[in-house]
């Protein structure tokens, strides 16, 4: 298991050994998720590259009441998520094994048809949307 943390968290306490490494002073995250099964992360928007690599991932939130009150997020991620944010640890160990199993892969692929447009022409493509919404005002 490889932990890697965000780069503004200054202090985690954690015990590593040859099962649970710490790789937060890899800088590139691409090279860590090359080597990813399943990504558990919070509310990161790393999950959107772990979608772009076709990794599953898992949303883990203890604290995802107090922060959608708080903070708030973009869209709901109990029904935006495929599987919803997992709040216990539990819950994640069991998401680990529906996952192994190939369970929630079409959900992971509704969610990758909705928010990843891959297929090449990306500069065009920003600049014909861009050009529309100049268009607007």
């Amino acid at each position: 298991m490889l932990f890697r943390m965000h780069s503004l968290t200054t202090s985690f306490q954690m015990e590593y050994d040859e099962f649970a490494r710490d790789v937060s002073d890899i800088d590139d995250l691409n090279s860590v998720l090359a080597v990813t099964d399943i990504l558990i992360s919070d509310y990161s928007t790393i999950v959107y590259d772990a979608t772009i690599l076709g990794i599953p991932f898992i949303s883990f939130g203890f604290d995802y009441d107090t922060y959608r009150d708080e903070r708030g997020f973009y869209f709901d991620l109990d029904s935006g998520f495929p599987g919803g944010a997992l709040r216990t640890e539990d819950e994640v160990i069991k998401r680990i094994d529906e996952l192994d199993k190939g369970m929630l892969r079409e959900e992971f692929k509704a969610f990758r048809e909705k928010y990843i447009k891959a297929g090449g022409h990306a500069t065009e493509n920003v600049l014909n949307e861009l050009a529309e919404k100049l268009k607007l005002e």
